[in-house]
């Protein structure tokens, strides 16, 4: 219940209420003269739904990231249970009290709407390979889902993609579903184009930014000043591994120096 928090809560928020305001939910604004397309709208039509509903408090503002912490707790359950039967509720509350996650979870960014839609596409993969029945179907789902976080962040949103793939190549299989399927592809394409093609047709030069700054600016430079090092990386991220599942580190350490002898008897299998 505490107040918005400047600058990036304050962003989001301001971005939400000019949609509900202006009832143009197409273009995010920051004003009626200026646009916002530092992100795209998935969050901030989450935010404005919710504080349409509930009203125009903090609580509202917020609700949409505790519900995608919620969400990814009983995901995270779920494919617990379906990896090691018996492990989900331990799964499930492992990452429901680690540090950084329920930390995130009460602040208004894009980044817990996103790890939602990525989880919802892990859980997709999970069943469709390790279920008992319909691995179309939940193929599908996959790319749905990230058709969703391509439409929370961009690019960003697919990157659980790539251990995927390289778990698919690490366990061909003749019999089952490829994974890149012409109807999961359609599902991704329906959900995650039509916004950047409306507001690219709507908007001159929105493709040449979308692809020059925050794509190429944001990964390939320091043009944002956000740890463009060739270790800037490591700066972020070993401290959020290490401070971000406390209470759970010690046992995370222990299980990561043990797989890959796991990884080497599985592949012995």
């Amino acid at each position: 219940m505490r107040g918005i928090w400047d600058p990036d809560e304050g962003r989001y928020t301001n971005v939400a209420l000019n949609m509900l305001d202006s009832g143009d939910w197409l273009i995010p604004r920051r004003s009626f003269e200026v646009a916002h397309w530092t992100k795209p709208p998935l969050t901030y039509w989450a935010i404005a739904s919710s504080i349409g509903v509930f009203g125009n408090n903090a609580f509202a503002a917020r609700l949409p990231s505790a519900i995608a912490h919620l969400l990814c707790v009983l995901l995270v359950g779920l494919m617990g249970r379906r990896l090691s039967p018996g492990a989900g509720p331990r799964a499930a509350l492992t990452y429901a009290t680690m540090l950084f996650p329920f930390g995130a979870s009460q602040l208004i960014t894009t980044d817990y709407v996103l790890t939602a839609t990525e989880v919802l596409a892990l859980w997709g993969f999970t069943e469709a390979r390790f279920g008992p029945a319909r691995p179309r179907f939940w193929l599908a789902l996959m790319w749905g889902a990230f058709g969703l976080a391509f439409l929370t962040k961009g690019p960003p949103g697919l990157l659980p993609l790539l251990p995927i793939v390289l778990f698919e190549i690490a366990t061909r299989a003749k019999d089952r579903p490829t994974l890149f399927q012409p109807l999961g592809l359609l599902l991704f394409a329906c959900v995650a184009a039509p916004w950047y093609i409306a507001v690219t047709r709507a908007t001159p030069g929105l493709m040449g930014y979308f692809l020059g700054s925050e794509v190429v600016g944001r990964v390939a430079t320091d043009e944002f000043k956000r740890h463009g090092e060739w270790y800037g990386w490591f700066v972020i991220y070993a401290p959020t591994l290490l401070l971000g599942t406390l209470p759970w580190w010690r046992p995370l350490w222990c299980w990561l120096r043990g797989l890959p002898a796991q990884v080497r008897a599985w592949r012995g299998d």
